[in-house]
């Protein structure tokens, strides 16, 4: 009787910088954190989480890509939808869930919400492959500054916008990138969850060839 040899995943799990998050929610006293949960989730509390590279590189042993779930012995489990809208703290209810339309935010529009000048997001954006994106400090300086002015609502959107970057969608390490800003503006603008996009993004990274 021949047996199934069980495959082994190289997997490259980076550590998330998420120190910068950290101290920045830290400023926030109770009654703007209550409003801060009251827009945007739970998404704060993910940003506080310490991840284990370790479990994660771990657990990506048991993920089997034919059947798309964790298998443990007798037991299959999968990621569900509901699961991360607890997590999340954003149910879909009669929300729209989150698909990237293909165009991207323009630099005029950011400036609105981060209440940055166009020019100077200009002068301090990076092109990466043909992809603009800003430079995480800048948005983490201009939070600062919030903070020192006492302008916490502005503060809250601009700290939603770093998690979605850093936490819920990250990509280049020290830079916010159009995509990241487009998923955040539609859920700003028009409360689009991202549960779905982010549950995606799970699966695709656990079912590309190599990770």
């Amino acid at each position: 009787m021949s047996s199934l040899k069980k495959r082994f995943y190289q997997v490259k799990v980076k550590s998330l910088g998420t120190t910068s998050l950290k101290e920045l929610g830290q400023l926030m006293g109770k009654l703007w954190r209550q409003a801060f949960r009251k827009a945007y989730g739970k998404i704060w509390d993910l940003a506080m989480v310490e991840v284990s590279t370790e479990a994660i590189a771990s657990l990506a042993q048991y993920y089997d890509q034919p059947l798309r779930c964790f298998t443990f012995g007798d037991f299959q489990l999968s990621p569900m939808v509901d699961e991360f809208e607890e997590i999340l703290g954003c149910p879909l209810g009669g929300r729209k869930p989150y698909l990237f339309s293909g165009f991207y935010p323009s630099l005029a529009r950011i400036s609105q919400i981060v209440q940055i000048s166009a020019q100077e997001l200009d002068r301090q954006k990076q092109v990466e492959n043909g992809v603009v994106e800003i430079p995480r400090k800048c948005l983490e300086a201009k939070a600062r500054i919030l903070e020192d002015k006492g302008e916490w609502a502005l503060f809250i959107d601009i700290f939603a916008l770093l998690i979605f970057r850093g936490v819920l969608f990250p990509n280049v390490d020290g830079l916010v990138d159009l995509a990241a800003i487009y998923a955040f503006l539609a859920y700003h603008d028009h409360k689009e969850s991202p549960v779905i996009a982010m549950l995606a993004d799970l699966y695709d990274t656990f079912d590309r060839p190599k990770m």
